[in-house]
């Protein structure tokens, strides 16, 4: 795939309206949004695990660097924000199919919403550990300002004030993955 496609799946969600219209993001981002397209976990233990032990963010980093070798392209230093969502359900909404339909519905509105808004660059979502049922989802943003303007829509909110009394554990993490110009080399830190 190359920056000239326009259209390209940055979420579990495939329909026309979850796409990501590439052409509408700055040449940076644009790159970062294709190297998100292999963006999956190590293992299975991702729920439980340091966000950069649980995906490879070193490969992110040399697909970019690959990618701008070969494109002839230059890339700046270049900043994503992350976010990471912890999560628990609690026993009776696991067991409460109208309640996890009514989560998945509003999720998927909340992607599509978020995808419109601009800066959204991928969206990924685990599976609860069978055991734990611990999962994490995570949403990579173009900067902090576009992850708040798309998660400013009503049914992330309403989704979000479930998670109140729905899960026994909602925990929100921001990450910034600086990529150097190049993307010879990358940093990865929390904020606080």
């Amino acid at each position: 795939m190359t920056v000239s496609d326009d259209f390209i799946i940055s979420s579990p969600y495939s329909d026309s309206n979850h796409l990501l219209n590439i052409k509408d993001l700055a040449e940076p981002f644009r790159i970062i949004a294709l190297a998100l397209q292999m963006f999956e976990p190590i293992d299975g233990q991702y729920a439980s695990q340091r966000y950069d032990a649980a995906f490879d963010l070193e490969r992110v980093r040399k697909w970019i660097n690959e990618y701008v070798k070969v494109n002839g392209v230059k890339f700046p230093q270049t900043s994503a924000y992350i976010i990471a969502f912890r999560s628990i359900l609690k026993d009776e909404i696991i067991n409460d199919s109208q309640k996890r339909a009514f989560l998945s519905a509003m999720d998927k509105e909340s992607h599509m919403l978020a995808n419109l808004s601009g800066g959204l660059l991928k969206y990924w979502f685990g599976v609860p550990n069978p055991k734990t049922n611990q999962n994490l989802a995570t949403c990579w943003w173009s900067s902090k300002a576009e992850a708040k303007r798309g998660g400013n829509n009503k049914p992330h909110q309403k989704a979000v004030m479930n998670a109140r009394t729905w899960y026994k554990l909602w925990r929100v993490e921001e990450y910034e993955f600086t990529l150097s110009e190049d993307a010879i080399s990358y940093s990865f830190v929390e904020m606080k």
